[in-house]
């Protein structure tokens, strides 16, 4: 059984291209000035809010078809929000 067709293949590279791609323009961008032991602002965190909401947004255009099961990782984009923005509680 070869249910990993080419096309699939290629959308899997697309998807982890793009997650990749993202990381690192972050890193550059949002992240160069960023100390992990201070707090984000109000500004930092919507910033990357929107960011990875755009990535998710990317992400499912990019589809993975699979054995008719479409895949998409735009739960990546909300790890990454998730873990990109620390929640305090007052």
């Amino acid at each position: 059984m070869n249910d990993l067709s080419f096309e699939t293949l290629q959308d899997l590279i697309a998807n982890f291209s793009i997650v990749t791609a993202y990381l690192f323009l972050a890193s550059q961008v949002i992240y160069k000035d960023w100390n992990l032991g201070t707090p984000t602002t109000l500004y930092t965190k919507l910033h990357i809010g929107v960011l990875t909401g755009i990535l998710g947004i990317i992400l499912m255009e990019f589809t993975v078809k699979l054995n008719g099961t479409i895949l998409d990782f735009r739960h990546l984009a909300i790890t990454i929000a998730a873990l990109s923005v620390e929640f305090t509680l007052p």
